[in-house]
């Protein structure tokens, strides 16, 4: 079924990103310490490629770069975007794959129409996808992992979708969810045979729990820092790097306004893996073992109770992976 198109005349969201991320400080820290002199080893390595790797922020002169600007600015237009798009031919290309695509249903013949078909909220996330997966599609992929930018779609769709079901969203949401695996990435990267290791422990050991045991720091530690990097809001840099175990960061015992929350944030990524799981994309055919019934409950499905009534989440995610699917047939092609 064809999504439903934007007001054109909507005005774009408010450019809550750089405000937000003026409250990051890019320490480059990991937490825990190394119980070994290896341990140490892969810190320090790591914390040196954090230091010599770029931000996934664009070039500012690209066409990529000035079109991240427009859809933050609350002053562009979509004709603006639009202009831009039009500078770059694989750009405009892609922009009419998706917005012709059954996924849309439009029958675009001009750049323009198809920015108007998408609206500025699904052209802010084809920006960010096009980014994020350009900038990460040259790293190794583990075997096994063929659905992971799928999973990672899916994952920023579905967040973004149920965090809009209790605030305005802004962006943020979107980039946690594309964001908080691909510290998995780096780490089967550059250090291949450490994290082959890690994907062959046992199946009842979790990969973060694995991950501590040869690295002495996780993924989730790693893709908070790939955050931090790229001056994300400190909201996201925390939900990101608590997303296996969200109710341990400071504000879970708090009611704060869900558009504040970090917990809230980080309970949406934790769950989003569970349905991602449950709905056959897992990772390196690691699932969590759990009953269908059973993915949705536990003390970070109980939590949500506090902002009242829950969203349809798994109607939600079946709509999603779909989208997601079609999404990657043009970004993976």
């Amino acid at each position: 079924m064809p999504m439903p198109a934007e007001d054109p005349t909507q005005t774009p969201p408010a450019p809550s990103l750089p405000s937000e991320a003026a409250s990051v400080t890019v320490a480059y820290q990991l937490p825990g310490r190394a119980a070994s002199p290896q341990q140490q080893l892969f810190r320090d390595c790591f914390l040196d490629l954090m230091e010599s790797e770029e931000a996934i922020l664009p070039s500012a002169a690209s066409p990529l770069g000035r079109l991240w600007q427009l859809i933050r600015s609350p002053d562009s237009t979509l004709d603006e975007c639009a202009e831009v798009i039009a500078l770059d031919p694989a750009l405009t290309a892609r922009v009419f794959r998706i917005a012709n695509s059954p996924l849309y249903g439009g029958t675009s013949s001009t750049t323009k129409e198809a920015v108007l078909q998408f609206g500025y909220a699904r052209l802010r996330q084809f920006v960010f996808s096009a980014q994020i997966i350009e900038r990460f599609s040259k790293m190794e992929m583990p075997p096994g992992w063929e659905h992971f930018w799928i999973r990672n779609v899916f994952s920023a769709q579905f967040v973004e979708r149920i965090a809009g079901k209790y605030f305005k969203t802004t962006g943020s949401e979107y980039l946690a969810g594309m964001l908080h695996d691909t510290g998995w990435l780096m780490l089967a990267s550059f250090f291949p045979d450490e994290f082959r290791a890690v994907l062959e422990s046992p199946n009842e050991v979790p990969l973060e729990q694995a991950e501590k045991e040869v690295f002495s720091f996780s993924h989730a530690d790693a893709s908070s820092l790939i955050c931090a990097k790229s001056h994300l809001p400190a909201r996201v840099v925390n939900a990101v790097a608590a997303h296996h175990h969200p109710l341990s960061l400071p504000d879970a015992a708090t009611l704060k306004k869900p558009e504040e929350s970090e917990t809230l944030l980080a309970v949406l990524l934790f769950l989003c893996d569970r349905l991602a799981d449950d709905i056959s994309l897992p990772i390196g055919g690691r699932s969590t073992g759990l009953a269908p019934e059973e993915v949705l409950s536990g003390p970070e499905w109980d939590w949500l109770d506090r902002y009242g009534k829950k969203p349809e989440f798994r109607a939600i995610a079946e709509e999603e992976l779909d989208r997601a699917y079609q999404v990657g047939a043009v970004f993976l092609a």
